[in-house]
């Protein structure tokens, strides 16, 4: 009886731990200088832990895992203070406590970008220029090439147009 006892203890820690998520897989955000522990509420910024406030951290995973899409006050207090009464201009103060945190030049934001008359979004770019990799699925950079292809391709017969791209 003791023996059966053990046995069923012992099979049940694996699935007792699984459930609590004590074995299951982090989800983590590393990029250049940034490291992000979503499930941890943690932050690093070149190996050094950074504190922020909840808000802020729930602001930085909103963008962080929408990089390179814009977002206006609206969508972002929506997503952010789903419930809250807040001031609009809550979503500002809160972009410029993390541009103070996580920016290399607060001053000149490379990371946090404003998108005049539209929003913000985070750009992600700088992080792979810094960890020394570009991604080529990063669709800026294929963006980029495709420009540059098109600028090969200068017509001559109608100047007001000045480049074609054909696919």
């Amino acid at each position: 009886m003791a023996i059966a006892r053990r046995l069923d203890q012992r099979s049940a820690e694996p699935r007792r731990a699984t459930r609590l998520g004590q074995n299951a897989p982090r989800n983590v955000y590393e990029r250049g200088y940034l490291r992000i522990d979503f499930d941890a509420y943690q932050v690093w910024v070149d190996g050094r832990p950074l504190h922020l406030m909840r808000r802020e951290f729930q602001l930085l995973r909103f963008l962080v895992q929408s990089a390179n899409r814009v977002f206006d006050r609206t969508q972002i207090l929506a997503q952010v203070w789903p419930r809250a009464r807040v001031n609009a201009r809550m979503v500002d103060v809160h972009i410029y406590r993390l541009r103070r945190s996580l920016e290399r030049a607060p001053e000149h934001p490379k990371l946090f970008v404003t998108v005049r008359g539209v929003g913000w979004r985070f750009d992600e770019r700088p992080l792979l220029e810094a960890q020394g990799t570009t991604d080529p699925n990063h669709e800026d950079s294929h963006d980029q090439s495709r420009q540059r292809d098109c600028l090969l391709k200068v017509t001559t017969d109608n100047p007001r147009r000045g480049v074609t791209c054909t696919e």
